[in-house]
């Protein structure tokens, strides 16, 4: 028979998963429910027995998830709910360690390949304002080599197709090795903060999401060793 006690650890435990481990409640509903990334986030714990939790998806909707084995106490409770998101993770293809934060291009190297790719898009999007009779066109033939101006507009051209499906493509790989592996939900802020960053200046967003990842990986090793 539950108690005032019991209650009271249910409530707490309750309050807990729902501010800092909602993405774990959306693990549970992935694995057990087979829910999509998006479907199942945010997840809201909104019961919690020995045996079962009842979570909703973003919609609302309720599922029920299985505590197998059985809590024995609720003593067991935060060992057992860790160990449910370990196997849930491994059934999804999910790392242990969570992409949550963008990182900006920040060595020299980054910085430069970020402004030299932007100002090829930037080229070819102004395209249309660089025609005979204006200045810009004026200045082009003037110092452009090999044929000025039409030299410049042939060049952008020629070029722009092939960045543009390299850079699509390193968005999808992005996607696939780095973002949907860490946790990273599809069509998210964060998503679209990565890849609009890979649109531009391609693989040195896969160099910066590594590094924080084994960053991550390293403090979280050093605070399992510290318990």
């Amino acid at each position: 028979m539950a108690t005032s006690t019991d209650a009271e650890r249910v409530n707490r435990i309750i309050k807990h998963m729902n501010s800092q481990h909602r993405l774990e409640l959306s693990h549970y509903l992935r694995h057990h429910h087979s829910l999509s990334s998006r479907a199942a986030s945010p997840a809201l714990l909104t019961s919690l027995t020995l045996t079962s939790m009842t979570i909703t998806d973003r919609n609302g909707k309720a599922y029920t998830v299985p505590i197998d084995p059985p809590l024995a106490t609720w003593a067991d409770a935060r060992t057992r709910l860790a160990d449910m998101d370990t196997e849930a993770r491994k059934h999804l293809g999910l790392s242990d360690v969570t992409l949550d934060t963008y990182k900006p291009p920040s060595s020299f190297t980054e910085v430069l390949v970020f402004s030299s790719v932007a100002a090829f898009f930037f080229c070819y999007a102004t395209l249309p304002y660089v025609t005979p009779g204006t200045k810009v066109y004026s200045l082009l033939d003037q110092f452009w080599p090999r044929n000025g101006a039409e030299s410049y507009i042939r060049l952008v051209k020629f070029i722009f197709l092939p960045v543009l499906g390299t850079h699509i493509l390193e968005m999808a790989l992005l996607d696939i090795k780095r973002l949907q592996p860490y946790g990273v939900e599809r069509f998210s802020k964060l998503w679209w903060t990565w890849q609009i960053s890979c649109f531009i200046e391609g693989f040195s967003t896969f160099k910066r999401t590594k590094a924080i990842v084994n960053a991550k990986r390293a403090e979280k090793e050093k605070a399992s060793k510290g318990h």
